[in-house]
């Protein structure tokens, strides 16, 4: 089954983008009719399908898809969808981050080349901005398409899931995105799943982020990217530079997860074992090989963990800090399992024991603060401070 699919992000600079019921209508409306412009033009013989996720009249995406694949329509299908069609879990953690997604437009049955796909997005790209930029001129319009022909497996929500052959051969309409012809491909299982770096091509403004998920050993560019690792366990997550939300999966029952933030801006996002592992954490490029958070370079990194309990053992996190480490935010600290470790005589100071570690020690309410020296410090945020002992702390 010959399938495009076009995924459109939209991103505000510092806040979160909510598009209102009215917006999305007025969206979804706009999109439709671009894209059906554009494929009536092109296809004048073929019959075309548009679908709206209507609650009202319970048609949404995943039945138009089914009842398209079943009923073999030799025509193509403009589904646009908002949020309410995404599992909230997955959007409303991507909402955190600044993330939304407006649209996703699926066309089905169609042999499509890269002219038409660019002009498909070209529609596309001036619809979005039609409707909402009045309401929001500082929106950036993102656009990322892939073109897959032959056949494809689809799963779909719930228990629904759709069978085809082998896939042919991917072909990308925003192809060559750098100097070494490297493309820019979004595969999109009618879900959430993966985007890969995309620069500025075919002057349609892309500036995407990048994002993976549920996959062993990612390594990000030096873009903003978004890492989200499994829960097997024993994997690497590694943002290099830029902004980065890495978020490490986890509750595995074994591994040991190794999560590198690289330079730049950090959230990393730890997850929890059954069973008493830990996790290494690496803020910064470490200088030496530490099993701990290495927080090194003047960022503000995040760095967020959970941890989970059962029976069978906890598991603990160990935050190493090195000079020059900047400032740095812990949050979710747990007195009975975790430990700071620090390096004797970090930025010149006086910190070689735990006595005198007390001394660069404030309080206010739940938070606790450490003054490493140098205009570097490191803040447990929400911390049980009637909790912590000697056992929390370690030099090296």
């Amino acid at each position: 089954m010959p399938v495009i699919s076009l995924d459109i992000i939209g991103q505000r600079d510092g806040q979160v983008f909510y598009p209102t019921t009215q917006q999305v209508s007025k969206l979804q409306t706009a999109i439709s009719n671009s894209e059906l412009a554009v494929l009536s033009s092109t296809f004048p013989d073929q019959l075309g399908f548009v679908s709206h996720v209507d609650s009202t009249t319970g048609l949404n995406q995943y039945d138009i898809a089914m009842q398209a694949v079943h009923d073999g329509f030799p025509g193509y299908i403009i589904v646009a969808a908002d949020q309410s069609a995404y599992p909230m879990a997955v959007y409303g953690t991507n909402l955190g981050n600044g993330i939304s997604v407006l649209a996703d437009i699926r066309i089905v049955e169609l042999a499509l080349d890269e002219s038409i796909q660019d002009a498909m997005d070209k529609a596309l790209t001036a619809a979005i901005q039609s409707s909402l930029g009045s309401d929001y001129p500082d929106l950036n319009i993102n656009v990322a398409s892939t073109m897959i022909t032959g056949n494809v497996d689809i799963s779909l929500p719930g228990t629904k899931n759709v069978t085809g052959g082998p896939v042919d051969g991917v072909i990308s309409a925003m192809a060559r995105t750098s100097a070494d012809g490297s493309q820019n491909i979004s595969f999109h299982d009618f879900l959430w799943s993966q985007i890969l770096a995309a620069t500025d091509a075919k002057g349609l403004n892309l500036h995407l982020e990048n994002q993976l998920n549920n996959i062993d050993g990612l390594r990000g560019g030096a873009g903003n990217d978004v890492l989200d690792g499994s829960n097997s366990g024993d994997y690497l997550l590694s943002g290099n530079a830029g902004n980065d939300i890495i978020i490490g999966g986890g509750y595995s029952d074994i591994g040991i997860n190794v999560i590198e933030g690289g330079l730049g801006n950090d959230s990393l996002v730890a997850g929890g074992h059954k069973t008493g592992q830990f996790d290494k954490f690496l803020a910064a490029n470490p200088s030496i090989a530490a099993n701990a958070a290495k927080a090194q370079s003047s960022d503000l990194n995040s760095i967020m963990n959970s941890v989970a309990d059962n029976s069978t053992g906890r598991s603990y996190n160990i935050f190493t800090f090195d000079s020059n480490s900047g400032s740095d935010a812990i949050y979710n600290f747990h007195a009975a399992t975790d430990q700071i470790q620090i390096h004797k005589g970090i930025n010149n100071s006086n910190i070689v024991d735990l006595s005198s570690l007390v001394q660069h020690i404030t309080v206010s309410g739940d938070n606790l603060s450490i003054d490493l020296g140098g205009n570097n410090i490191v803040t447990l945020l929400g911390v049980d401070v009637a909790g912590l002992s000697a056992v929390n702390a370690s030099f090296v």
